[in-house]
């Protein structure tokens, strides 16, 4: 009895999630459309809320294009930066992607040259063709291909740790790992930020009467060391740092 009444439940929550689950999607595909419709008809502002809500309702590469694209309609450019950049965390080859944050880049008035070194350019150039999820499904299947093939070696009588093939598996395993790792060093080990207003002062503390340190321009993305009560420590590429006021900062991250 008790094993009928469980199964009941389980059952009613398996049905309930899928059926929450059914009822976002649908919200989520109707409010898309409604929002699609609205920017097609310039009317960009109201474009602009309802994909603002999409975001937060579920994080897709679609919703934050969108948005990015919006914002650049609405004059809103380090707002736009900041959306594509997050859209292309989430599909980090899509080409429209990568051309409009070009284009949101190449708006900027104001450029700011941002020394920095060569290799973690690179690191990062190289790392951002995947996203996180993808890294993980490779190194797990790597690992379960390394594991079918030594159970594989040892049903056969041989040897498992030995031969070109199981080096090559581990190998491959040790690279997915150290991408993983840049990864996720890139999107939970250090938070980054773009500037949303022109002109945004840093200061040397996080007060009004703290002097200004540097300007920096709208559309920057800048590293977030800290935050104090309305302010971020925020620091460029070439090292230099100051504190800017959290309303000219929009953090770069997957709601």
């Amino acid at each position: 009895m008790k094993k009928i009444f469980a199964f009941t439940i389980l059952s009613f929550f398996v049905f309930a999630g899928g059926h929450c689950a059914w009822a976002l999607d649908a919200g989520y595909k109707k409010m898309f459309k409604e929002a699609n419709t609205l920017y097609a008809q310039s009317k960009y502002d109201a474009a602009l809320e309802k994909y603002q809500k999409l975001s937060l309702m579920e994080a897709t590469p679609e919703a934050y294009f969108n948005l990015g694209n919006a914002y650049i309609k609405t004059k809103k450019l380090g707002l736009a930066i900041a959306s594509y950049e997050t859209a292309k965390m989430l599909a980090p080859r899509d080409l429209d992607i990568r051309k409009n944050l070009r284009f949101a880049k190449s708006l900027v008035q104001s450029k700011l040259a941002q020394p920095t070194d060569w290799y973690l350019k690179d690191v990062e150039k190289v790392s951002s063709f995947f996203s996180l999820l993808e890294v993980e499904i490779v190194g797990l299947g790597l690992a379960a291909l390394t594991l079918l093939w030594m159970i594989l070696l040892l049903a056969l009588g041989r040897r498992p740790f030995r031969g070109w093939v199981f080096r090559s598996l581990i190998t491959l395993i040790l690279i997915a790992g150290a991408v993983w790792g840049m990864k996720y060093y890139f999107y939970f080990g250090q938070t980054r930020g773009v500037v949303i207003r022109p002109d945004a002062e840093v200061r040397y503390g996080p007060s009004k009467d703290e002097k200004v340190v540097f300007r920096l321009p709208e559309g920057l993305r800048v590293r977030l060391l800290e935050d104090r009560e309305g302010w971020e420590r925020v620091q460029m590429s070439n090292k230099d740092n100051g504190w800017i006021s959290k309303d000219d900062v929009q953090i770069i991250k997957i709601a």
